[in-house]
């Protein structure tokens, strides 16, 4: 995940975000107000550390999981080529039948996180 914000407006926004738009009264942005408030107090060293983290933090997908066993699947755009209803047979397609568009669906499927055990 990538904001295309720079620090320095990510900071400013948010800065305005905590205390004029929310406070911690009437806590308008409900459960973002707490991360926002966090956000405002982090110093530039906090930002650093949290972005070189998050930067080498691999969160597990179906895809991820499934390129592990099988490394030279096929990747059109970035996604596997396989219809989650070959794999899953409870995968049920969100076809609205008049345009389906396989690729958004294969991906929406293979990019969702998995919990390892």
């Amino acid at each position: 995940m990538s904001l295309d914000i720079s620090d320095k407006d990510l900071r400013k926004k948010v800065k305005y975000l905590c205390g004029s738009v929310c406070t911690c009264d009437n806590k308008r942005l409900g459960e973002a107000c707490d991360i926002i408030r966090v956000m405002a107090r982090a110093s530039d060293t906090h930002i650093e550390l949290a972005r070189k983290f998050l930067a080498h933090t691999h969160i597990p997908t179906r895809q991820s999981e499934f390129l592990k066993k099988y490394p030279t699947a096929r990747l059109v755009e970035g996604v596997l080529q396989i219809c989650p209803k070959d794999v899953n047979t409870n995968f049920e397609c969100k076809d609205n039948g008049y345009y389906h568009d396989c690729h958004a669906c294969r991906k929406t499927y293979w990019m969702e996180e998995v919990l390892k055990k």
